[in-house]
């Protein structure tokens, strides 16, 4: 209701108003999970195939689809932003669950950390939007990925530990016993947190390492916040949160 109708009932408004261009706020979620080959840079670029996994990620692709029909027939510009985690102050997403699972002690380590997640400060983001709209770039209808460099889950979570003062369990789980495990209980046990436990666990595995090349070369833009910097700003405002 949110990503699809919402997003035809604003067309419709910008229709009305004759807006000229627009921009849609999408996800590297589109893409689906873990692409062989994408650890090492560039990653995924917006020329990959798209296979959304789960209903967010296909209700986003779907309102691109939609987007891009309903411009067309306009004479709309539009711009489709596929956005990387977004990080930063008032966040009440995953990341924010994650830094209150460290917080709290009940944070268990799946896999190695090996794997790399792309990320992006929300400050970067409107950035972005407003470089967009200020462009005079010519074209009809484009999509970017926006996303700083890739890092990996055990950086991550040793930065956030570092900020918070809280210490790591170094005791791994194997994520194919797990996911066995898991398996098997399900099939006895039709419990929805289950399934919700095992999306969470692919998503957390998943090598998500998406590339901004396109973008930064076509507005010549630069990210101002590493994924280091967004992480402690996001940590700090926690911190100040839950107080």
């Amino acid at each position: 209701n949110i990503n699809v109708l919402g997003t035809q009932n604003i067309l419709e408004i910008s229709r009305a108003l004759a807006v000229k261009h627009f921009i849609l706020i999408s996800s590297v979620s589109v893409y689906g999970y873990s692409k062989k080959g994408t650890r090492n840079l560039p990653g995924v670029t917006e020329k990959s195939d798209c296979n959304p996994n789960g209903f967010y990620a296909q209700s986003k692709l779907r309102s691109e689809k939609i987007c891009k029909i309903f411009c067309k027939e306009n004479n709309i510009k539009l711009t489709i932003l596929r956005l990387a985690t977004v990080v930063g102050e008032e966040d009440r997403g995953n990341f924010f669950r994650l830094i209150e699972a460290i917080d709290r002690g009940r944070f268990m380590w799946v896999g190695k950390g090996e794997n790399k997640k792309s990320i992006v400060y929300k400050g970067d983001v409107a950035r972005a939007c407003r470089q967009i709209l200020e462009s005079k770039k010519d074209y009809s209808q484009e999509v970017f990925n926006i996303s700083t460099e890739p890092i990996t889950v055990a950086k991550i979570v040793k930065v956030i530990s570092e900020v918070l003062g809280r210490e790591i369990w170094r005791f791994s789980v194997s994520p194919k016993y797990l996911k066995q495990f898991l398996g098997i209980f399900q099939k006895f046990y039709k419990f929805e947190r289950i399934s919700k436990l095992l999306e969470t666990i692919e998503k957390w595995l998943a090598e998500d390492n998406y590339s901004s090349l396109k973008f930064r070369e076509e507005f010549d833009f630069e990210f101002k916040t590493s994924p280091e910097q967004a992480i402690r700003t996001e940590v700090l405002w926690y911190k100040d949160y839950k107080c």
